[in-house]
């Protein structure tokens, strides 16, 4: 029953692993023998402690300027912890910000962990909460000062003393390794992660205090992707906060890889998870119309939705800035109207005009055909947007189900498992309006050879 832990308590300027320093470190190396060493310092972060910091640690800025800054102690401590089991309360916590100060270092830490928040929920289960001031609450074991780094760690040490008096040590022992076998698994986390299938689908986040998601992640594989955030590396912030708040796991398993991509972008605009940024917006093409007034096609922005019946949008841009650079290389490229394209408002010429740099479409100077010419001429570069299809498709998936997948001019219809409702969702009356996400997630979709897309036409009922 041999057993080697090094028991530890650090307190920090704050909660950001890869900027926050370490202020205050305390340790007790245990193991079958009993206590080996105890070692406590504070640490020189070398910046201000914040107030927030002070007032709940006590420790005051005035403490630490006498204190040796982590590197100067980076070699003892890294001697000490050699050999040992890493054990702490939420371990993610102290792990993290240990293996971050030493890369600042140059050294490489990586051991086992034991989080004693996994193992009193494994001791304790019926407890509805299981962090050190309830724990100790409930073994009637004193607890007046937290915070500090030394108390702490003596906290730990009794009652990981009460629970091998309950448990017996080789019991205990047995928890504690079933849980550093699987140390990766954040410690607030109750779902069972062997039940997550290896299938494409939608995963949902959850913290402990509500039932809004805090991320919503897609994957072809489920349990794999799921895992990667929790084994992801210590210096990757949005990780690191995320996988200390995560309290549960849901998923929705999709029939395939363009499924889950579309139902993520919906359940993000709807929900706004936290640490989704960039789908969270609600977002629409901006548009590029073509009108025709006084026998010239102009150019026209805008910024109202695309409809599904587009005939007179010739481009789509994400906002109005990068729809108007495009518009003004073609104008310069093709010596087109910058009036007739959206880009000057006046009541006579545009400014080129009078530069030599318009042909005078403006005044109607230029003859329409051979403006309008020109002009279709430098659109040819946005066919891409033009609907490739005859009419409304439908796009099968398979895993362990079949699924279709339903869209017309870039506009999402609907899905369905059934053949015989492809025609209904296709045959759809409402105003469809084109999403902005749903249109780069088809568009890169249809381009990808690798897909091998299985694509029904239903312009025609007897393709089905």
């Amino acid at each position: 029953m041999q057993f080697r832990w090094a028991l530890i308590d650090i307190e920090t300027t704050g909660l950001k692993v890869t900027r926050d320093e370490i202020i205050e470190i305390a340790l007790i190396i245990l193991s079958e023998k009993g206590i080996e060493k105890t070692w406590a310092t504070l640490v020189n972060p070398q910046t201000t402690i914040p107030e927030e910091i002070t007032r709940i640690t006590g420790i005051t800025q005035q403490e630490i300027i006498s204190a040796l800054p982590f590197e100067a102690i980076a070699s003892d401590l890294f001697d000490l912890l050699n050999g040992c089991i890493l054990v702490a309360h939420n371990a993610r916590f102290d792990y993290g910000f240990l293996k971050n100060a030493f890369k600042r270092c140059g050294y490489r830490y990586q051991t086992k962990v034991l989080c004693t928040l996994k193992l009193a929920r494994s001791c304790y289960p019926l407890l509805p909460h299981h962090d050190l001031s309830s724990l100790l609450l409930h073994l009637n074991l004193p607890h007046e000062q937290r915070h500090r780094a030394a108390s702490d760690v003596q906290l730990l040490y009794a009652f990981l003393q009460r629970a091998m008096d309950e448990f017996s040590p080789s019991k205990l022992l047995e928890k504690a390794k079933a849980i550093y076998n699987e140390s990766s698994k954040p410690s607030k986390l109750i779902t069972d992660l062997n039940t997550i299938p290896s299938q494409p689908g939608v995963y949902l986040f959850y913290t402990d205090k509500n039932d809004l998601p805090i991320y919503i992640g897609k994957s072809i594989n489920l349990k794999q992707r799921v895992l990667s955030h929790f084994q992801a590396d210590y210096s990757d912030e949005k990780e690191f906060k995320m996988a200390q708040q995560v309290h549960r796991v849901e998923y929705i398993e999709t029939a395939g890889e363009l499924s889950a991509l579309l139902l993520e972008s919906k359940l993000v605009k709807e929900k706004l998870p936290l640490f989704n940024r960039k789908l969270r917006r609600k977002k629409n093409l901006v548009g590029l119309k073509i009108t025709t007034k006084d026998s010239y096609n102009q150019l026209l922005i805008t910024t109202n939705p695309i409809e599904v019946d587009h005939d007179d949008c010739v481009a789509s841009f994400s906002t109005v800035t990068a729809a108007k650079s495009t518009l003004r290389s073609l104008v310069k490229e093709h010596v087109l109207c910058a009036k007739l394209c959206d880009l000057e408002k006046s009541n006579s010429s545009c400014f080129a005009y009078h530069l030599r740099r318009c042909h005078g479409a403006c005044v109607a100077e230029e003859e329409p055909h051979r403006y309008n010419e020109r002009l279709a001429h430098a659109l040819q570069q946005f066919s891409y947007f033009a609907w490739p299809y005859q009419g409304p498709i439908a796009i099968e998936e398979r895993s362990n189900f079949t699924n279709y997948l339903v869209f017309n001019h870039w506009c999402f219809l609907g899905e369905t498992s059934s053949k015989e409702e492809l025609f209904n969702l296709a045959n759809k009356k409402e105003s469809q309006r084109i999403d902005r996400d749903t249109y780069k997630i088809l568009n890169a979709f249809l381009k990808d050879p690798s897909n091998q897309l299985k694509i029904i036409d239903l312009s025609n009922r007897l393709n089905l």
